[in-house]
Formats: C-alpha cells, structure tokens, sequence
C-alpha cells in the first residue's frame, strides 16, 4: 500500500511539473480555396482570383500552414484533384544552428524566399487548369466542391494527460488549426440535380426546399468554426444576386460556418483577416 502511493504522489509531481513547463500551443492556418473554372468566366475575373491566391494569401503562410486549392466544376466530385497543395508543416525552414537571438528572423527569410520562388508557379498552374478543365465547364457544382473541402477540415482533438505529457517529453507544441474557406465563384449552383442560373436565381420558397432536401440527404458538410469568405458573386440582375446570396447565407448558417464576407471582390477582407491573425499569433 505504502509503495503504492509513493508511485502515485511520484506520478502527481510530475503532472503538477510538466504542466507548469508545458510547451505551449503553436497555431495552425487551414487555408482551403475552391475556385469556379465555368466557361463563362471572364479572364479579368480568373486573374484577380490567380492574384489573391497566389500572392495575398500564399504571401500572408507561415511555418505551419497550409494552402490547397480545389476546383469548382462538373468534375469536383466525380474526378476530385488538388490543383494546389503546399503543407509548410511537411517542409522545413528552421535549423538548430540558427540559434535563439536570431531564430525567427531566420524562419522568416526562409519562408520569404520560399514563397517568392513558389508563387509564381502557383499562379501558373492556376492559369493553365483553365485549359486542362474545359471538358468540366458546363456546369458548377458548387456543393460537391464543399463537400470535397469539407474532407480536409482540420478537426482540433481535446488535449489530454497523455498528450501533454508527450509533449513535454519531445518538447513538441500543440497545434491548433483555424480552417478558413475561400469560394472564388459567382456562386450560380449549376448542377444535374439544382440550378440558379435563371432570372430570379432561387427564390425563399425554393431556399427551404433546396435546404431540406440537402439536409435530409446528408448534403450539408459540418463546418463548424469554418471562416468562410466568397469572392466573385455576382449576376444578371440585382433580384438573381440577392436571392442566391440568402440561398448561400442560409446554407452556411446550417453548416455552422462563419461567413465573414460575401461579396464581388472581398480580397481587402481575406487579406486583413489573414494579417490581423498571422500578428495575433
């Protein structure tokens, strides 16, 4: 019995020890794009989403972030692909011989040059998927492209004793991840099964339909915490736009997601939302 709770006053010392030396939590950007590739897109329109995906958000990564770009089109569910994937977390730009006085500096100019170098062939890609997707233009499957976003959400696990404790063992932090979704679409649902493309988009009574209808198939993806920015909406009358964008506000408020800006070029609010959180870190 005595050596019994020797072992468990032992155990409680060490809690009580590494708790208090805990390693921290180290903060994690999810940044995953779904841009529309429709036939009728504007090349104007395509290189403003190239713009801000290749510069203002790939410019704002850091060491653990991570952006993927999908696109918005017939084939989103049929034959899903990344366009882009760039995981920082899996490179690396931190060395033991940076040493502490100047270690962040260093990290910093590494994943500047980084990016520098990177950006430009992301902006390329993006330009040339244009021509690669023809084939899946017809038509903008804009759920199915959620649903596909939906499968590389970031879930945060609750922290636990084990947990901390093997952190405080390799000295390793604890990553929480914020998800961010950024749709470069006009946001007309196009597809076999639902269609905006008409002169009054999707009118309330049809919202309710079109909503329950998905929920009751299982439609709707949990993205719950999700911050969700929509750049690109637009339409042929003012009628079609503001019916669609309360289809669209409805459809994230049943998903839990955070639409934080919906609008035809929303690139000053993702750019200060990405800068405000990269300082806040």
């Amino acid at each position: 019995m005595r050596s019994q709770s020797f072992y468990l006053i032992i155990l409680v010392t060490i809690a009580f020890i590494f708790i208090g030396c805990e390693t921290g939590t180290q903060q994690r950007l999810n940044c995953i794009c779904l841009i529309d590739y429709s036939g009728s897109l504007p090349d104007k329109t395509l290189q403003r989403y190239i713009q801000i995906i290749s510069s203002e958000i790939f410019h704002h990564l850091d060491e653990k972030d991570r952006l993927i770009v999908l696109p918005i089109d017939e084939g989103a569910k049929t034959e899903p692909v990344k366009i882009v994937y760039e995981d920082f977390a899996e490179k690396r730009f931190s060395f033991p011989s940076d040493g502490y006085a100047h270690a962040r500096d260093s990290l910093l100019k590494r994943i500047r040059f980084y990016v520098d170098a990177t950006s430009p062939q992301i902006a390329s890609e993006l330009e040339t998927q244009k021509e690669i997707r023809k084939k899946f233009t017809y038509l903008t499957d804009i759920f199915s492209a959620l649903e596909q976003a939906n499968i590389l959400i970031e879930n945060n696990q609750d922290d636990t004793f084990l947990g901390s404790l093997g952190r405080f063992f390799t000295g390793k932090k604890r990553i929480q991840t914020t998800n961010i979704i950024v749709i470069f679409s006009d946001m007309i649902q196009e597809s076999n099964e639902c269609s905006f493309a008409r002169p009054w988009g999707c009118n309330p009574k049809e919202v309710k339909v079109i909503i329950g209808a998905l929920k009751a198939h299982d439609r709707i993806p949990n993205l719950l915490g999700c911050k969700v920015f929509v750049n690109g909406r637009t339409g042929k009358s003012n009628l079609q736009v503001e019916n669609i964008r309360n289809f669209w506000i409805q459809y994230f408020k049943e998903s839990k997601a955070d639409l934080l800006a919906y609008d035809y070029d929303s690139g000053e609010e993702i750019t200060s939302f990405l800068s405000h959180w990269k300082n806040s870190r």
